[in-house]
């Protein structure tokens, strides 16, 4: 996961109860030494295991994100000092049907704007549960929580007010956010039975709001963010699609698996084709299991492995 801005300035990747935030080539600390965030958890018999991390910024502050078997925590940029936590297994997220997890936890970050100084922050939960959480400054608060999914949150997508989310039937759903930080369900599309893995939200070049979902079979898909039209489906993968990010400034979008490789799209190239194949490459004997952009042009990009301490980065070239 990158903080980005035009171009990004540190990367975070997650081992077990620890995320790393290690400086890029654009941050002025580029050659200081990477820093260590654990997940603060207060259980003495299970250890706290990070499931998703990201950097989550306002007009005036960045954060960083935490979900885990613990529920969120909610850091500054540095990850340094922690200004907020949320034990989800004491919270009315917790699970209650049979379908979901016996062990809470927390997975799906996404950001929602409906102020310029405040950021909502929308995490997931194993129960089908989205809690919205408003952060301004150094005061951040539980806002409110929503439940439609019948199946355990998988991920989540931001873009202004319009929220995506997508579980682990496959099931994806839309929603809006109210000047009250609460989540109202727009729209609904039943899954395949395969694990809503990804999702990203982008503006295709008529200005509309739209949504890439991966799933564990391989496929992406392409939805229309308010209604959940399906625009276009592709057989992307031959296994779970793992990483998914979209470079706003091109719409250009990168998809990696755990079949080692990844491949670059073009998204709306023109009016009439939502996505287009530019390029793939492997990274031999790598399962890989999260892929960024480093800036908003995409044109250079990370990828993170399976059971690796390598960062693999690559250049787009014409």
């Amino acid at each position: 996961m990158c903080n980005k801005g035009q171009e990004a300035i540190s990367v975070s990747i997650i081992h077990r109860g620890h995320a790393h935030i290690l400086p890029t080539p654009n941050s002025p600390s580029y050659m200081g030494q990477a820093s260590t965030v654990s997940s603060l958890g207060n259980s003495n018999l299970q250890p706290v295991i990070i499931l998703q991390v990201a950097f989550v910024s306002t007009s005036g502050r960045s954060y960083f994100v935490v979900a885990s078997t613990f529920g969120v925590q909610i850091f500054d940029e540095g990850g340094s000092v922690i200004l907020f936590s949320y034990d989800i297994s004491k919270s009315p997220v917790s699970a209650f049907d049979t379908d979901a997890s016996s062990a809470p936890y927390a997975v799906g970050i996404a950001k929602l704007s409906t102020r310029p100084d405040t950021a909502s922050i929308c995490v997931g939960a194993s129960s089908g549960g989205i809690l919205v959480l408003s952060a301004m400054g150094l005061d951040i608060s539980f806002s409110s929580m929503s439940r439609n999914h019948d199946y355990s949150v998988t991920c989540l997508a931001g873009l202004d007010r319009t929220l995506i989310s997508g579980d682990t039937s496959g099931t994806v759903m839309s929603w809006k956010i109210d000047n009250n930080e609460k989540l109202n369900r727009t729209s609904f599309i039943r899954g395949p039975n395969w694990s809503c893995t990804c999702l990203c939200a982008y503006y295709d070049l008529a200005g509309k709001a739209m949504a890439v979902a991966a799933f564990g079979s391989g496929h992406l898909r392409i939805y229309e963010a308010a209604t959940l039209a399906l625009r276009a489906e592709v057989a992307a993968h031959s296994r779970w699609i793992t990483g998914l990010d979209v470079a706003p400034e091109t719409r250009m979008l990168i998809s990696c698996s755990e079949d080692s490789i990844f491949t670059i799209w073009q998204l709306n190239p023109d009016e009439c084709t939502p996505i287009d194949y530019v390029c793939s490459s492997s990274v031999a004997n790598h399962k890989l299991l999260g892929a960024r952009f480093l800036n908003s042009h995409g044109t250079s990009l990370c990828l993170s492995s399976f059971e690796s301490n390598f960062i693999h980065c690559f250049n787009l070239t014409d």
